[in-house]
């Protein structure tokens, strides 16, 4: 029915003013801005109950944070910093939670930095600069989370006031709450260079004093099943019998009502009983003409993927030292590139 229930102890403490809160990819940790303390507080999340768990003393940040937002890989944490005109970022201990405060930061941005977003591929991110009234714009260093000053930056919204900003599911474009204009800025996000464009008759009407975008995506239909699915699961355990290793291998052809695969647009989704992890669009290598491949740490899951789309189509993934309790045998595996996809209860290999 989509009824709320309070949990047991909330509300739970932060520290002065909280304007905003992010959660985790993981869904193990929860990040809250303190404006007026000018820090950030930490949490454990109890996935069972959706408890709280304060992991200490707060970080500090830049001059009155305003908006956190963590990137998809749930490697780094990017703070805005509405008084001293900067974003905060920090990496993330994916086993902890906790966050360490990176070299470099905080790196400069518009006046007045309001809202933060990292894109859905991780590999750019935007501010909205509320006293400026444009927009900022990062490459993000894969590896160190530092940010880089796009060439283009600062890009003008056309707005005034630029409240708050974030990106589609797939990275494909920006929306920018304009609270001085009463309107929304919608930009084009270059794939490759994450330069904006502001497409045609932006900005669009909204209501007096808009501060915040969100974006659903919303299917009309269900997904596209395979037309074949052959699947192949190898779970392994280290010390303690403690899952650490898994290798799923999926062969599948495509249904004829399929519109293709394309990883440079599509998000790549494997769901195994609990364990899920998504690779975002856009995150993979092409080598080859029609071969993909994908290395790097999603929710402390080290992942490499493989995706072959000659001949009869094949997907392999491989994790470790992530958390893998939840892969038991047998597992319902359910692999999702797109608007295709396939489901299939196996038994694993151990």
């Amino acid at each position: 029915e989509g009824a709320l229930t309070s949990v047991n102890g909330s509300p739970f403490a932060a520290e002065q003013v909280p304007p905003s809160v992010a959660i985790h990819p993981s869904g193990r940790f929860a990040y809250a801005t303190n404006n007026s303390s000018g820090t950030i507080s930490a949490y454990t999340v109890d996935t069972n109950t959706g408890a709280l768990t304060s992991l200490g003393n707060a970080t500090a940040a830049g001059s009155l944070p305003q908006w956190v937002s963590v990137d998809p890989t749930g490697k780094f944490a990017y703070v805005a910093n509405n008084g001293s005109s900067d974003v905060s970022a920090f990496t993330i201990d994916t086993n902890t939670g906790a966050l360490t405060q990176i070299v470099g930061s905080p790196f400069s941005a518009g006046s007045g930095t309001h809202g933060v977003v990292v894109d859905a591929t991780g590999k750019f991110a935007y501010t909205a600069n509320y006293g400026s009234s444009d927009v900022s714009a990062f490459t993000i260093n894969g590896t160190t989370g530092t940010l880089s000053s796009m060439n283009s930056s600062p890009v003008a919204t056309g707005g005034s006031t630029n409240y708050h900003l974030t990106t589609d599911a797939v990275g494909k474009f920006a929306f920018v709450a304009n609270y001085g204009s009463n309107d929304v800025s919608v930009f084009t996000i270059n794939p490759t260079t994450g330069a904006l464009t502001a497409v045609s008759n932006s900005p669009f009407a909204a209501g007096s004093g808009a501060v915040a975008v969100s974006v659903v995506s919303v299917s009309t239909s269900q997904t596209t099943p395979f037309s074949t699915c052959n699947v192949r699961l190898d779970v392994k355990s280290g010390s303690n019998n403690k899952k650490d290793r898994f290798d799923a291998r999926v062969n599948f052809t495509l249904s004829t009502s399929s519109d293709g695969i394309s990883p440079t647009t599509e998000n790549i989704t494997l769901q195994l009983n609990g364990f899920s992890v998504t690779i975002p669009a856009g995150s993979f290598k092409r080598n080859g003409r029609e071969q993909y491949t994908y290395e790097g740490t999603i929710a402390g899951t080290k992942i490499e993927a493989e995706l072959r789309l000659k001949g009869n189509y094949s997907f392999r993934i491989e994790g470790k030292n992530g958390d893998l309790g939840a892969i038991t045998s047998p597992t319902a595996l359910t692999l999702t590139i797109g608007n295709d996809s396939c489901s299939k209860t196996i038994n694993a290999n151990s």
